[in-house]
């Protein structure tokens, strides 16, 4: 075993994609630099001198989130295997990389698809596909974490029908439950009754033709939606091609600063959150979507008699197939909660003229200052 094989090993409690994106990340560092991994602490290279060259050709010209998620990678690589004081011997070393580039948030312009519009795309989506994102717009559910669900994780007896999640396949390695919708259980339901159908026929073919051997379909996959994140992606992206959403020719779709794909596959759990936002409190919400701020693991749990009334409010804004009105009312209840927020920004705003006022008031008449 590697030495990039024995740090990754060290977080195999986490999600699977988080272990391969670790090791696909150093694999490209160190196939940059052209050296070995397992003989680069014993040649004294200097690693700031490395990180600085990789810093400059390969990561800073990449988006603020993916820029400082490679860092903090091979920062984690070299405290662990290279026995690196990194906070003693570089103190301000990996602030100073950041603060080069201006900007620490996502630059890519996400657009949050409507009813309308998801209803436009999966007009073009076979059985597998159809379920998979109905799944993710109904439940907020990453797509890493559906594609690895077994039957026995999908409660169709229950109402609503729950999913119950594995902390083995969760980011963050806890379990949870949510919930989806009727028409995403449908969905589901139609797609077993061609599940082994389509094992069968594509048993043994290969996803990458070009590396014989590897990566070989399996009939007795127990997971209910045998496909790789990558394959789920680019299909998501042909059904917004089919549904005229993107045009590569006339960059429609596309943000004009990152040449990415606004509705990208990550706008399902975005559009999921939106709507529940809408009926729930936020740290419900927070909890099925499996997004946990500071301490909320440690104090806030729910149990699944807790969070089904709170999902049944929620059930009528994520329908993709229900009634057309349903995005108008969503609408003018975000047009009414903006017109909220911006009444209590103004209140606050008034409170702290009238405050700072009150202070001078008091202010002058301490120092015997007359107006």
């Amino acid at each position: 075993m590697n030495i990039i094989d024995n740090f990754v090993k060290k977080y195999e409690n986490r999600s699977i994609n988080t272990v391969k994106n670790y090791r696909s990340q150093l694999n490209q560092y160190f196939n940059y630099l052209k050296v070995d991994p397992d003989t680069y602490f014993d040649n004294g290279h200097d690693y700031k001198q490395d990180i600085r060259k990789y810093w400059d050709n390969k990561i800073k010209h990449r988006p603020p989130l993916v820029r400082t998620y490679i860092l903090s990678v091979i920062n984690s690589f070299l405290r662990r295997m290279g026995s690196i004081d990194i906070e003693k011997d570089t103190p301000y070393f990996w602030q100073e990389l950041k603060d080069e580039v201006k900007g620490k948030r996502a630059i890519t312009e996400d657009h949050v698809p409507s009813s309308d519009e998801l209803k436009k795309i999966l007009i073009h989506a076979n059985a597998m596909e159809k379920a998979i994102f109905l799944i993710a717009s109904s439940s907020g559910m990453r797509i890493g974490e559906i594609i690895q669900l077994t039957e026995d994780d999908i409660k169709t007896n229950e109402n609503p029908c729950r999913i119950h999640i594995p902390g083995n396949i969760t980011k963050n390695g806890e379990m949870r439950d949510t919930f989806v919708t009727n028409e995403a259980k449908e969905a589901y339901l139609q797609w077993m009754n061609v599940r082994k159908d389509y094992l069968c026929h594509i048993e043994g073919k290969l996803n990458f033709p070009q590396v014989k051997g590897k990566y070989r379909r399996d009939k007795d996959d127990p997971r209910v939606f045998p496909i790789t994140y990558v394959t789920c992606s680019l299909r998501w992206n042909k059904l917004l091609k089919n549904a005229k959403i993107i045009d590569k020719e006339t960059k429609k779709g596309y943000d004009k600063n990152t040449g990415r794909i606004k509705l990208h596959i990550h706008c399902l759990r975005k559009f999921a959150k939106t709507r529940m936002l809408l009926t729930m409190p936020q740290s419900i919400c927070n909890y099925m979507i499996g997004h946990t701020g500071y301490l909320q693991r440690e104090y806030e749990k729910y149990e699944v008699v807790q969070l089904v009334p709170e999902y049944k409010k929620a059930v009528r804004n994520l329908l993709v197939f229900g009634s057309s009105d349903i995005d108008v009312q969503i609408r003018k209840d975000l047009q009414e909660k903006d017109r909220q927020i911006k009444n209590m920004q103004d209140m606050m705003q008034e409170m702290k003229a009238q405050i700072m006022e009150m202070r001078l008031e008091r202010l002058e008449k301490k120092n015997g200052i007359k107006k």
